[in-house]
């Protein structure tokens, strides 16, 4: 047997969106014989306080480089793309599987290529002002802060190792390239972007809801991190 990457396989983990790979970025590939039949999700390494570079007998390396993994089944696998592919224009991904022939591509690289972390593929995964999730069911308030978690942001002005948990303190890893929020049409005033504390790979951007946007269940969000839009808008509930 042989490890197969599905036609298309290769997509952004929060919006399930083909296209170039940006570095740090949680990626997921879709496919057979990706892992084990019973899917395992990552602990942390107690030592380096990392998740492992190999999880239920996957391994999967960018130009030799080994990817932390955070979930790994048979049709599915879940991982960061290290950081060390920057300044590449395409890497070489292998995915190694103990038991299977290993599977390679050529993987575009970009500077940035950022989604919008959902619950249902449309309703954005974020939370109102006073932390609770935002829904249909629990609308945010015109004005209220909201929190976007989002990967693929991109540079960032300090330094991260590939694995490493964002830092809970501040100063928080920020992306160099300009952050730009849209809600219904409108500019977004956005009050923080940076690594979400304590996890890998993870960007949250907290914006304002502005003044003009009309209450609605399925209020249209876009985030651009300089040049880069998020391709597919996520939607958040306003009343």
């Amino acid at each position: 047997q042989h490890v197969v990457i599905a036609s298309g396989g290769v997509v952004n983990a929060a919006n399930y969106v083909q296209g170039p790979l940006a570095p740090g970025e949680i990626l997921s590939i879709f496919g057979s014989h990706l892992g084990p039949r019973d899917p395992v999700a990552f602990t942390l390494d107690p030592v380096t306080k990392k998740p492992p570079t190999s999880l239920g007998g996957t391994t999967i390396t960018f130009d030799g480089v080994a990817a932390p993994m955070f979930f790994s089944s048979f049709n599915q696998v879940n991982f960061q793309v290290p950081f060390e592919v920057a300044n590449k224009d395409s890497a070489r991904m292998v995915v190694n599987v103990t038991g299977e022939l290993p599977a390679s591509l050529n993987v575009p690289i970009t500077l940035a290529s950022p989604g919008i972390f959902t619950v249902d593929g449309t309703q954005a995964a974020a939370l109102n002002q006073d932390s609770t999730l935002n829904g249909p069911a629990n609308p945010a308030a015109v004005g209220d802060v909201i929190q976007l978690y989002l990967t693929g942001q991109g540079p960032l002005d300090q330094r991260i190792q590939t694995g490493a948990l964002a830092p809970t303190v501040p100063p928080f890893p920020a992306p160099t390239f300009p952050v730009s929020v849209n809600m219904d049409g409108f500019q977004a005033k956005v009050l923080f972007a940076g690594l979400a504390p304590g996890f890998v790979g993870l960007t949250q951007v907290n914006a304002q809801i502005p003044r003009g946007v009309t209450p609605s269940s399925h209020v249209g969000v876009t985030v651009s991190f300089g040049d880069f839009p998020t391709v597919l808008p996520a939607t958040i509930a306003v009343r």
